[in-house]
């Protein structure tokens, strides 16, 4: 009987000991839980701006010269007109860095600005009234379209059909072209020329690479002639 009365009596202490363990920590401050991150939305990317809802591209492995050459001062040869699209049966639209390739292809380069100037200024050539299209900021969204391309060209097409070109004089105005002189992030469009009265042109309405764009750049006006290399 006294070893179990030596149980009981250990075993009540335990248990009140226990209880005041308890009693003590349930008293004592308690860290605060840590609060839970809420996972936030990753930042939006500002968007780049845009020239064209649709930029739109001529194959440059299958533009052609559809008419003929004319020479300059150098001995040169150049092309009369803009390089064509079958595809489209539009001038053809390239980038800078397509139409390297697509001249390349042909034997020919891109014109300097001064051989652009000599062209415009030769007293057989036709140059037409600029055809240009952008007047509201839609416009300048879609400026890479096809329905722009042809747009533009049946502006060209009707003045060629009133001036009578027979395609054996430098047409000049169709389109700004691409002129030598890129580098890694710009590149250069030249033109228009607007006509004056008795022959060759009074001004440019984008003169010496005045506005510069990417290499990537293409729009409706982005057309392209040929020097010999």
């Amino acid at each position: 009987m006294r070893v179990w009365g030596i149980i009981l009596t250990g075993s009540t202490l335990a248990g009140l000991f226990l209880l005041a363990r308890r009693a003590v920590a349930s008293a004592s401050p308690q860290p605060a839980p840590q609060a839970q991150s809420v996972p936030q939305p990753a930042p939006q990317a500002q968007p780049m701006p845009q020239t064209s809802k649709r930029s739109e591209s001529s194959d440059p492995s299958t533009v052609f010269e559809r008419f003929g050459r004319g020479k300059l001062s150098s001995g040169k040869g150049f092309t009369l007109a803009p390089l064509f699209d079958p595809e489209h049966s539009t001038w053809a639209r390239l980038d800078y860095n397509q139409a390297e390739r697509a001249l390349a292809r042909l034997g020919l380069r891109m014109p300097t600005f001064e051989e652009l100037d000599e062209i415009a200024n030769r007293t057989d050539a036709v140059i037409l009234e600029p055809c240009t299209l952008v007047k509201t900021k839609d416009d300048s969204l879609k400026m890479g379209t096809l329905e722009f391309w042809e747009r533009h060209d049946r502006c060209v097409a009707d003045q060629i059909k009133a001036r009578g070109w027979d395609g054996n004089a430098p047409l000049v105005s169709v389109g700004k072209h691409w002129a030598l002189g890129a580098d890694a992030a710009h590149s250069w469009l030249h033109g228009w020329y607007v006509p004056k009265s008795g022959g060759g042109y009074s001004r440019i309405i984008q003169n010496r690479g005045k506005t510069a764009h990417d290499r990537a750049q293409r729009d409706y006006s982005s057309t392209v002639i040929g020097v010999e290399v």
